[in-house]
């Protein structure tokens, strides 16, 4: 490749920032792709050092930081292409501008996309231990369904309606209007007045979790149309004092969820 005078580690940053059509671009274009190389090597030597700096504050690693930027990266692509494709449809006379939003924007499947993007970012972080990502639907800050979860054989063992209690973690959540952090379930359930937490289900009293509840903010509205729910299947895995880590990471996902939520609204107020 064309990146030989950087490190390691920044040769792979500065891969991972080339979107794959421009790699292919450049393949076929060396006589340009030598007059790039030293330039680009030289601009990610910097944006990496940066990176790398704030990977070893936040304590979540480049490698890790990489993983997620490929992982947004990732679910951008699928709307560019569904787009793409839908382009090619209208310029051929096939499609209709009224089946964008059906056929092209999907926001529901966007949003899907990122609960998967989710799991995946904190199964990678942690590799042996059973992550579980549910997204709550919320009409007036109550809990209305569950929209999706991952992975999608194991489906939330808290009834949507037993999380109505004014107690329990989504609850606090929206009410708190900030994320809550459970690093031990049964131990957070043992505080009694004071939980954050309630057991909601049969399954829940014998298991000993961790949990993240994340409230999804409308920065528009500031209503919250949804929240994260992130479960490990063993205690002490997401800890409070990492609690900047989690808020930083989940924050990009939140803020193109509430993209795709507005786009949807739109599109449903312009349908009357």
């Amino acid at each position: 490749m064309y990146m030989s005078g950087t490190s390691g580690g920044a040769h792979d940053f500065a891969v991972a920032l080339i979107p794959s059509g421009a790699v292919k671009a450049l393949d076929s274009h060396s006589m340009f792709a030598h007059g790039f190389a030293p330039a680009w090597a030289f601009v990610c030597s910097l944006i990496y050092g940066f990176v790398d700096s704030q990977a070893k504050k936040k304590k979540v690693g480049t490698d890790n930081l990489l993983y997620l930027h490929r992982l947004l990266e990732t679910i951008v692509e699928a709307k560019a292409h569904r787009l793409g494709d839908f382009l090619k449809g209208l310029r051929n006379g096939g499609e209709t501008v009224k089946a964008l939003y059906d056929k092209a924007m999907q926001p529901e499947q966007q949003i899907v996309l990122h609960a998967n993007g989710i799991h995946s970012f904190f199964s990678h972080l942690f590799p042996d231990v059973g992550i579980r990502v549910g997204i709550a639907i919320l009409e007036d800050n109550i809990p209305k369904e569950w929209l999706y979860w991952v992975p999608e054989n194991k489906p939330p063992r808290s009834p949507i309606a037993s999380l109505h209690k004014e107690n329990s973690t989504l609850m606090t959540c929206v009410a708190r209007r900030t994320m809550i952090v459970i690093e031990n379930t049964q131990a957070e359930v043992m505080k009694g007045g004071s939980a954050n937490f309630v057991h909601t289900s049969e399954g829940e009293k014998s298991a000993e979790c961790s949990l993240i509840c994340y409230p999804v903010i409308d920065g528009y509205t500031q209503q919250i149309p949804y929240v994260l729910n992130i479960a490990a299947d063993k205690k002490g895995i997401f800890l409070e004092k990492n609690r900047s880590l989690y808020e930083w990471m989940l924050g990009h996902f939140m803020l193109r969820i509430c993209l795709e939520h507005n786009l949807s609204a739109i599109y449903k107020h312009a349908e009357g």
